[in-house]
């Protein structure tokens, strides 16, 4: 089996709990290496250590960056992050 260049992956860990969620994750990465990863999640946890998040809002890319940059700009991201994670409600 080639190593693929690419992998898309749509909401690979929807239904699994943190745990298991972060751990395949992290097997995602080590047996894919140097191959781009596209995650489609809307499970933010999922995304927080990719290299580069993009964000879309009706089709259209409304932002980009790393988890730590798109908090830091108070970005939609971010106010997803609160909800997501601080249980505030929208």
């Amino acid at each position: 089996m080639r190593r693929p260049r690419l992998v898309l992956a749509d909401e690979p860990t929807s239904a699994l709990d943190p745990e298991t969620e972060s751990r395949i994750l992290g097997e995602l990465k080590i047996a894919f290496g140097e191959a781009t990863l596209i995650l489609a999640s809307h499970r933010l946890r999922s995304v927080r250590h990719m290299d580069m998040i993009v964000v879309m809002s009706k089709g259209r890319v409304v932002e980009t960056g790393t988890h730590d940059a798109l908090m830091a700009a108070g970005s939609a991201y971010a106010q997803m992050w609160q909800i997501q994670e601080g249980g505030q409600e929208a």
